[in-house]
């Protein structure tokens, strides 16, 4: 019964989902459309919603309709960028976990004063990132 329960649930979660993608316009409403890129360990999901206002870096954002998903519900705020054209678009970067403010800023630091490369970074597990941030600036 439960299996049964948790398939259907699991098919009308990647329904939802993909109707978020075709038509983001039944998601939204007052307030400003974003577009929420959202990752949990190595899991990722993307979500077109509306907010309120727009979140700063490093503030939570608790969003429950993703738990079902990416298994986790509280996100913070990694980045805002912003694409111009004919479709302007906001995105809003989220990451699941705990926040380490330190950790953020020795990164932004790694990579201010080029220790540590953009591609490397992206080639590299969290676990590695904290071994290499470890040994930096010591």
């Amino acid at each position: 019964m439960s299996f049964t329960v948790r398939k259907i649930s699991s098919v009308i979660i990647s329904s939802i989902f993909g109707l978020n993608e075709e038509k983001p316009e039944l998601f939204q409403q007052s307030g400003i459309s974003v577009s929420l890129s959202i990752s949990h360990s190595d899991d990722y999901c993307l979500f077109h919603t509306t907010l309120p206002a727009l979140p700063r870096r490093f503030e939570t954002i608790n969003f429950y309709f993703v738990k079902a998903k990416l298994g986790y519900e509280s996100f913070w705020v990694r980045d805002i960028s912003y694409k111009l054209g004919e479709q302007p678009t906001i995105q809003v970067s989220l990451d699941g976990g705990f926040l380490n403010r330190y950790r953020e800023f020795l990164l932004e630091k790694a990579l201010f004063r080029n220790g540590l490369s953009r591609h490397a970074l992206s080639d590299m597990y969290d676990f590695q990132v904290d071994d290499w941030l470890n040994g930096f600036d010591r």
